[in-house]
């Protein structure tokens, strides 16, 4: 059972960094979801980094503000 609260505290804690991360990609115009692929290929934003307007979306960009 201890394990399980270990596992569950765990997942909960990793969540709410994973969401603070995709934030930072949100208020840069990333799309929620398109915000949660970012973080795990490119991790937090960085100052550069963000996306653009395109007519099928937003779309990753590291020349952000452009």
């Amino acid at each position: 059972m201890r394990v399980l609260a270990i596992v569950g505290a765990v997942a909960v804690i990793g969540g709410f960094v994973m969401n603070g991360f995709a934030q930072g990609w949100v208020d840069r115009g990333c799309e929620r979801g398109q915000a949660f692929a970012l973080v795990l290929t490119h991790g937090r934003a960085d100052s550069f980094q963000g996306c653009r307007e395109t007519s099928d979306g937003p779309e990753f960009t590291d020349s952000w503000p452009y």
